[in-house]
């Protein structure tokens, strides 16, 4: 899931979610409550991250592994990469590093 804060009074962190078999991905509050879902062309979405110089792009991938011919004719784009242009701002990752016992 990847999280965007929304200018409101109390500042709202929302995810996106893929929900796969279900041809689109979802919105949640932090509680789990779901807001909104976008429709996509594709039955399996995977994955979701923003990205751009503003982080204002939500990239979306997806899958066509394990579907049917059929399956994949009525959603000719699985496996692959989406774009949508929001207006919110995701939130930048982390990076980190993890050492081992040596100390290396």
């Amino acid at each position: 899931m990847c999280w965007i804060r929304l200018p409101l009074e109390n500042s709202l962190d929302i995810g996106f979610k893929p929900i796969w078999n279900g041809w689109c991905i979802a919105c949640f509050n932090p509680t789990g409550q779901e807001l909104f879902r976008v429709k996509l062309p594709v039955q399996c979405p995977t994955s979701v991250a923003f990205g751009g110089p503003q982080l204002t792009d939500l990239y979306i991938t997806s899958a066509s592994v394990g579907l049917s011919q059929k399956q994949i004719q009525q959603g000719i784009e699985a496996g692959d990469l989406f774009r949508l242009s929001t207006a919110e701002i995701g939130r930048p990752i982390y990076s980190f590093a993890i050492s081992n016992d040596k100390g290396e």
